[in-house]
């Protein structure tokens, strides 16, 4: 055969098979953002309402946050005092949160060598009560729960998003470590 046109030996017939093979996607499968806002938009249409009102609320202290940045540096400037009472009121706040977090673990540490007796006592046979029951399953659920709260303590500035962890997941503290 003998090709005419310009645009016909252009394509060999081994373009034209590979041409073929390639299968295109469909149409709902290509998604295409104009602007950050319609992929922000439809990343929120994708998560659960819980998740969407704790995002929400995030940004909006975030941006809370950000406005009032320069005021509040600008105010703490100019009135020493009122800095070194908010100084003091942050120190005071972190101490009680040390103090909360470290009487959680005493409380955790004695409930697990309470569990610790009662496991021992019931491997060589004896039947444990049904309060004995209850309070070595808590124990036990404390343990678990221990593992996500310890990632939110031993990372640094983790601790700020523990409340809204915890919104998330209420029941994710031990219950030592509940107010």
């Amino acid at each position: 055969l003998i090709q005419t046109s310009a645009a016909a030996s252009a394509h060999s017939p081994a373009d034209v098979v590979t041409e073929k093979k390639r299968p295109k996607a469909p149409k709902e499968m290509a998604v295409y953002h104009a602007t950050a806002t319609d992929a922000f938009i439809s990343f929120a249409k994708s998560i659960p309402e819980k998740a969407k009102d704790l995002i929400m609320a995030a940004a909006r202290t975030l941006a809370s946050i950000l406005a009032k940045t320069p005021g509040v540096m600008w105010y703490y400037l100019t009135h020493p005092l009122e800095f070194r009472d908010k100084l003091v009121e942050l120190k005071d706040a972190a101490k009680k949160e040390a103090h909360h977090y470290w009487m959680g673990s005493k409380l955790l540490a004695a409930d697990l060598r309470t569990a610790r007796q009662m496991l021992k006592r019931s491997l060589q046979g004896t039947p444990l009560t049904r309060r004995e029951r209850k309070q070595l399953l808590r124990t036990v659920s404390d343990v678990f729960r221990l593992v996500p709260m310890s990632i939110f303590v031993l990372i640094p500035f983790m601790e700020f998003a523990l409340p809204f962890a915890l919104r998330i997941f209420p029941n994710m503290l031990p219950s030592t470590f509940q107010d």
